[in-house]
């Protein structure tokens, strides 16, 4: 869709930051696990509307207004709330194209294509972004997402359970305990990515409440 270039040397080629400056921003979301236009925008180095603006110039993408845009649930399901922070974007509604599935997503760094083609692997579709604040982003997945099961989830579940085989599974859950067995499983889903441990404990704990 985009040439490749990355949001980092775009705004060094438009000089709304250096490369010293990138450098340090790319350092500051490492440590921090956040996407680098969250470091980029925390620390001040430059302007999430500064941002935005040269996204909608150069890539000719439509800017979304989240308290505007209904979010659909099919949606927020193909993208696991774990991705969705680590990454700073909220998908929002899906439709079938020329016999695809087409996956909107709001995303505060639509030339992220580590993102893009992590979605697009997951959820078996393409993706087509548009461009939000990340001020805007960050609330909308913590109120979009509460309570929300993804179908990323449930897929890698059966995958798993499919390709254990029935000999080797049969054996495997013989010897291990009900509990055992959803300790594995949780543990499994935590090591891929596919969800958090806060959002575990979390889910564990409305279920005590």
């Amino acid at each position: 869709m985009f040439r490749a270039i990355s949001l980092g040397e775009l705004l060094v080629e438009e000089r709304l930051i250096d490369e010293d400056g990138l450098r340090s921003a790319r350092r500051d979301a490492r440590r921090d696990q956040v996407a680098l236009v969250v470091a980029l925008t925390q620390e001040g180095r430059v302007t999430e509307e500064a941002i935005a603006c040269l996204l909608e110039r150069r890539l000719k993408l439509p800017r979304a207004v989240l308290a505007e845009l209904f979010v659909e649930l099919d949606a927020l399901r193909s993208v696991s709330h774990d991705v969705a922070e680590r990454y700073c974007l909220l998908p929002y509604g899906e439709e079938r194209i020329a016999g695809r599935q087409v996956l909107r997503v709001a995303m505060a760094d639509p030339l992220d294509r580590e993102a893009i083609e992590e979605i697009e692997a997951a959820a078996g579709c393409r993706v087509e972004p548009v461009i939000a604040l990340p001020s805007e982003i960050v609330p909308a997945i913590q109120k979009s997402y509460r309570g929300i099961t993804t179908k990323v989830i449930h897929r890698t579940v059966a995958e798993a359970v499919e390709s254990g085989g029935a000999p080797a599974r049969g054996t495997v859950e013989a010897r291990a305990s009900c509990d055992q067995r959803l300790s594995a499983l949780v543990q499994l889903l935590i090591e891929r990515g596919l969800v958090s441990e806060a959002d575990y404990v979390a889910a564990l704990q409305r279920f005590l409440d």
